[in-house]
């Protein structure tokens, strides 16, 4: 079961890094997804979202309102901060997910503010990804946690 929600986190590759795998990940991401699952599960109850419409993207509820409970909420804060802290570990980088209609490598969601993470998360027009010269400080998103704490649900 560990596998399937390591692999459920497996994005498309970008040409610039190769997708993330469950070696390249390794097993902070996993050990990340676990810690950070209560306070998943609580972030979502703050924001007003369900584990899905994260792990999926379709959230259709998204509002000024949201974003600022997102930003606010120190359970999604304590999510962002479980995952960069695993993802400083990956290396190298690699292409862990797609935010702004981008490929995004796990450099450049690190580089992210919080805000740009909150932004990026709910799919706003306010995303941006920084742009980065180096891809030496990597990280995970919200989404990503949401798909792993799905995994660990199921398996309850």
């Amino acid at each position: 079961m560990k596998l399937v929600m390591i692999a459920a986190m497996i994005p498309l590759a970008s040409a610039a890094a190769p997708a993330c795998t469950q070696e390249s990940l390794g097993s902070a991401y996993l050990g990340a997804v676990q810690q950070a699952a209560p306070s998943m599960v609580k972030c979502t109850m703050d924001i007003g979202l369900s584990l899905s419409e994260l792990a999926t993207g379709n959230m259709t509820r998204v509002s000024s309102e949201t974003v600022d409970k997102f930003a606010k909420s120190p359970n999604c804060a304590a999510v962002f901060t479980a995952m960069q802290s695993a993802s400083k570990a990956v290396s190298p980088p690699c292409t862990v997910a797609t935010m702004c209609g981008k490929s995004v490598t796990t450099a450049q969601v690190a580089a992210m503010t919080y805000d740009q993470y909150v932004h990026a998360n709910l799919q706003t027009a306010q995303c941006t990804i920084p742009d980065l010269v180096t891809n030496n400080a990597p990280t995970a998103f919200l989404s990503l946690v949401a798909v792993g704490v799905v995994g660990l649900l199921a398996m309850i």
